[in-house]
């Protein structure tokens, strides 16, 4: 069941982060989805380290082609333990916080435009989910 606030795009295999708390940095780590106030980040259990639900994190860059560059902060909001293709890691939300306003213009200009032109994902049944 759906529980964000704000939908969101897969970004998977296409779109990674990088971010830093105190003298502790990330780089390369996998985004598998993107919204207008937030992103998942999937991160390997040997490198998760101090990240959990309430830490800030700073200079957060999106490597997506659609998203800015601005570097912005961003709030561990949730965190479990996932397995994905047989490895284990820790999937962590981030929500956006301290936007300037033109990335925001920006990143919700690309979601549209991402959202119309995506082909929705037709499970066995044929149902659009």
């Amino acid at each position: 069941m759906e529980k964000r606030l704000h939908p969101r795009i897969s970004t998977e295999n296409i779109c990674t982060a990088q971010f830093s708390l105190g003298d502790r940095g990330w780089a390369d780590e996998d985004v598998p989805d993107l919204g207008s106030r937030g992103c998942g980040v999937r991160i390997p259990l040997a490198e998760l380290g101090p990240l959990k639900p309430g830490t800030v994190v700073e200079a957060l860059r999106l490597s997506h082609p659609g998203v800015p560059r601005q570097p912005v902060k961003g709030k561990v909001v949730w965190s479990h333990r996932a397995r994905h293709h047989g490895k284990e890691f820790m999937d962590v939300g981030l929500e956006f916080t301290d936007l300037p306003g033109t990335f925001v213009v920006e990143l919700e200009t690309y979601l549209k435009f991402a959202a119309m032109n995506s082909t929705p994902f037709i499970d066995m049944f044929g149902m659009p989910t």
